[in-house]
């Protein structure tokens, strides 16, 4: 787990710092790829470490403190979602371009403002899909291993089961089918 820990911070740094560089700074999806690095480097640095930390004890220090289980939960998830949402944001823009190369037989540039514009619904979508649990739509649980914390997978809860259906199908399914859609479309 340190392991996995050091090379993401170093790994993302350095694709963080790449990416800054001159050569991409027109690009498309720079800014979503920026994005998704940044989203990887904050799951390394809000949750991973705890998952160091926990290992090796007798009693998991998440199963007593209900708070920083749920700060750790729903930071892992809103840095997943908004790397998922940063990866089918990429695949729009990049049908987007394609078919503008196709069709007008020039490559699409994209703003500043859209830029902006998709890192924010990014971070949005991932906030809507990982926060419902602060507010009694579910509960953030320990895993068996007190290693992390995570949705209550196995309450019987009508609006819980809502709750779980929502995330996967949000979070999950729809870019899921996004993302082979327009690699679909790019390659046919």
């Amino acid at each position: 787990m340190l392991l996995i820990i050091v090379l993401g911070l170093v790994g993302n740094i350095a694709t963080i710092f790449n990416l800054f560089q001159k050569e991409h700074r027109r690009k498309t999806i720079t800014g979503l790829m920026i994005n998704l690095a940044s989203a990887n480097f904050l799951i390394c640095i809000c949750g991973y470490p705890i998952a160091v930390s926990a290992v090796g004890k007798e009693t998991s220090l998440l199963n007593q403190n209900r708070a920083l289980c749920g700060w750790i939960a729903f930071s892992s998830a809103c840095c997943g979602f908004a790397a998922i949402f940063s990866l089918t944001f990429m695949s729009v823009q990049t049908y987007r371009g394609v078919t503008r190369l196709r069709l007008k037989g020039k490559a699409s540039s994209s703003s500043t403002k859209t830029s902006f514009f998709l890192i924010a619904l990014v971070w949005i979508l991932s906030f809507v899909i990982a926060a419902p649990p602060f507010f009694g739509w579910n509960r953030f649980v320990p895993m068996e291993t007190g290693g992390s914390c995570q949705p209550d997978w196995l309450s019987q809860s009508v609006k819980d089961i809502l709750y779980l259906a929502f995330l996967v199908c949000g979070g999950f399914f729809i870019p899921l089918c996004v993302i082979f859609y327009s690699n679909f479309m790019i390659y046919r």
